[in-house]
């Protein structure tokens, strides 16, 4: 994804961080030039059409939301789902894959994965023939996973 003319709700010091050091390895600068993280008792962060991040020093909830900027997650920048930095947890889930090929009914991809929503179960399947193949997926529950430091975070960003 492009981080340009994006606005982001953040919800606490380390998500704030974690948001910031993905968009610096994205291209995106403060408007000096740096990418030190800071500002990290700020709500909201801003990314112009340049790659410029600016934030909100008021934490003003209307200058957010009638802001002209598409808005993003923090969930959806740091390539994750349910993430709770209190507890440190990722919510994960399995999804069943089951791809078949529409011309001959052959099933292609019958399998389990773990993954933080559908988009990375997809992902995690390859070797598709996405143009004549039927993809479904199913969610088959979910787990609790403790994670240890946002380097899993960025493992998982690079897929």
């Amino acid at each position: 994804m492009e981080y340009r003319k994006i606005k982001i709700r953040v919800k606490g010091a380390e998500e704030f961080e974690a948001v910031q050091k993905i968009l610096f390895e994205n291209g995106v600068t403060w408007y000096c030039g740096g990418k030190e993280v800071q500002y990290t008792d700020s709500n909201y962060l801003f990314v112009d059409g340049i790659g410029y991040l600016t934030h909100d020093s008021n934490n003003n909830d209307s200058h957010f939301n009638d802001h002209a900027y598409k808005e993003v997650s923090a969930s959806e920048i740091l390539g994750i789902s349910d993430f709770n930095f209190e507890k440190n947890t990722m919510q994960k889930k399995v999804y069943k894959v089951l791809i078949i090929n529409k011309k001959t009914s052959k099933t292609i991809k019958n399998e389990n994965v773990v993954a933080v929503d559908e988009q990375q179960a997809l992902l995690k399947v390859f070797d598709v023939d996405a143009e004549n193949s039927f993809i479904k997926i199913e969610e088959e529950g979910s787990f609790e996973v403790k994670e240890t430091s946002t380097v899993i975070l960025k493992e998982e960003k690079k897929k």
